[in-house]
C-alpha cells in the first residue's frame, strides 16, 4: 500500500488529478502496481530508493488518456515522465531525484531496457499482473480492448487484437529482469515467465 510519506507529500492527490476513468490505465491501476512493487521490494536484499520506486509507479501512467503525439511526445511514458517532473519540481525534490523517477517511468516502455535496481523494480511491478490467474488475465484483456476503443473511437477486431497482444506479450517474455533468486522455481525457471506462458496458451485458444 502507499506509504505515509507519499500521502504527506500530497503525491497521491496530485497523481489522481492526472488519471481519468479509463477502463484499465486508471488511478486504481497505479495503486495496484504499487502493491505489486511492495511484494517485490519485500523479497529483495539489495539497496534501492523506495521513494523513487513508489513515485515512479504512482505516475507511470499519468495522462494516459491524453494524446501524447499532439503534445509532442514519442510515447505515453515520456508524457507521464514530464508530468512527474512538473509535480516533483513543485515539491522541491532535487533534479537528481527527479531524473531517477523519470527514468523509472521511461523503463515501463516495452522498448526500454531497465538498468538501475529501481528501474527494474518498476518494470517488473508493471508487468506482474500478466502472471495472475487466467480469469484476471482475461478480465484485464477485455478492459484494454474497451479502453482502446474509447481512446481511438474505433471498433476493435478481436482476432487481430489477439494476434497483436500475443506478439506484445511474447516480446515481454523474451526479456529477463533478474532481481532475486526468489523469482525462480526449483528447476531454475522464472515463475513469471512460466505463469504468463500458461495464460498465453489459454488465451490463444479462447473465444473472447
Amino acid at each position: 500500500m502507499p506509504k505515509p510519506k507519499l500521502i504527506k507529500r500530497g503525491l497521491l492527490r496530485e497523481a489522481k488529478r492526472y488519471y481519468s476513468n479509463l477502463p484499465y490505465h486508471n488511478y486504481n491501476h497505479a495503486l495496484k502496481i504499487l502493491k505489486n512493487a511492495e511484494l517485490i521490494m519485500k523479497r529483495l536484499h539489495k539497496k534501492f530508493n523506495r521513494d523513487v520506486v513508489e513515485q515512479a509507479i504512482l505516475f507511470h501512467d499519468a495522462g494516459y488518456h491524453l494524446n501524447h503525439k499532439k503534445k509532442g511526445f514519442k510515447n505515453k511514458e515520456e508524457l507521464a515522465a514530464k508530468i512527474v517532473k512538473k509535480i516533483l519540481t513543485k515539491l522541491n525534490y532535487s533534479s537528481k531525484h527527479i531524473k531517477k523517477v523519470m527514468k523509472c517511468i521511461i523503463a515501463t516502455n516495452i522498448n526500454s531496457k531497465p538498468k538501475s535496481i529501481e528501474e527494474k523494480i518498476v518494470r517488473a511491478a508493471d508487468v506482474a499482473s500478466m502472471k495472475e490467474s487466467y480469469k484476471d488475465f482475461l478480465m484485464d484483456t477485455k478492459k484494454l480492448i474497451k479502453e482502446y476503443e474509447k481512446l481511438y473511437n474505433i471498433k476493435v477486431d478481436v482476432n487481430k487484437w489477439k494476434k497483436s497482444q500475443e506478439k506484445i506479450i511474447k516480446r515481454y517474455l523474451r526479456q529477463r529482469i533478474k532481481l532475486s533468486k526468489n523469482y525462480y522455481n526449483k528447476k531454475g525457471k522464472s515463475n513469471f515467465h512460466e505463469r504468463v506462458k500458461r495464460n498465453l496458451e489459454k488465451y490463444a485458444k479462447a473465444q473472447i
